[in-house]
């Protein structure tokens, strides 16, 4: 029997195969760019080689080469790995995590309390990040400032209209007003991308493909225009097509 909700409307593309688990890294050793993704001022131009790709690495103004998590925003691009996040939008800033976020001792560089995971923007356009131990901080003007932790790495972050919605390994998060609520029927769920839809947030997690409503009320398995529940392997990564 076809599913009773409107759920079934909407369209998108769920990568059911884990080529890109969020604990995977970009890139181990260096970094390549397809510059085409900024906006190229006159000086930033100068900065671009005539074949449009560039490779970068720490000697540059890379933060780390051991990233997790690319974010295009604000006319730049940012860049999360072990001990902060790297922004490029011609020029190179980075914002590591201090001792808020890690302890000084010989082995920080490898302390996953340094580890950037997730990435996204916020309403007010600062960027928001999630780490390896749990926690989402918010950059404001340059200085981290640490929001809430919720018990377990995570793999995604969204922002959608006032509430932030984070997946960890545990389950799915709804932040609203300064208040936690977890998704019920999600917990115990490695949740692995986010993305909202017309009038519900998609979810992919390593039991397939979920819907919830806004408010985190209702949280159910995708259906088919034909009935059928998508495979149940992991979805990792989510698009919305045109339609």
């Amino acid at each position: 029997m076809q599913h009773p909700s409107p759920y079934h409307r909407s369209i998108l593309h769920a990568e059911s195969h884990l080529i890109s688990r969020p604990l995977r890294s970009v890139a181990a050793a260096a970094l390549v760019v397809l510059l085409l993704c900024l906006p190229a001022s006159p000086s930033q131009a100068q900065q671009i080689p005539a074949s449009q790709w560039a490779v970068f690495r720490q000697i540059d103004g890379l933060l780390a080469t051991d990233l997790h998590v690319v974010l295009p925003a604000n006319g730049a691009i940012w860049f999360g790995g072990q001990n902060g996040v790297s922004r490029f939008d011609g020029t190179w800033t980075t914002y590591p995590l201090t001792d808020q976020a890690k302890t000084a001792r010989a082995d920080a560089a490898e302390d996953p309390a340094s580890l950037v995971t997730a990435m996204a923007v916020d309403s007010d356009q600062n960027l928001l990040i999630g780490t390896q131990t749990g926690w989402v901080y918010r950059l404001d003007e340059g200085v981290w400032e640490q929001l809430f932790a919720v018990g377990a790495p995570i793999h995604a972050l969204q922002v959608v209209d006032d509430a932030i919605w984070v997946g960890a390994q545990d389950g799915l998060t709804l932040i609203r007003g300064g208040r936690q609520t977890p998704v019920a029927p999600l917990q115990g769920n490695a949740i692995f991308a986010i993305q909202p839809g017309t009038s519900t947030v998609w979810i992919g997690a390593d039991r397939g493909l979920w819907q919830v409503t806004t408010d985190g009320a209702t949280a159910l398995p995708y259906i088919t225009e034909g009935s059928d529940a998508l495979p149940a392997e992991a979805a990792t990564a989510i698009a919305l097509d045109k339609d």
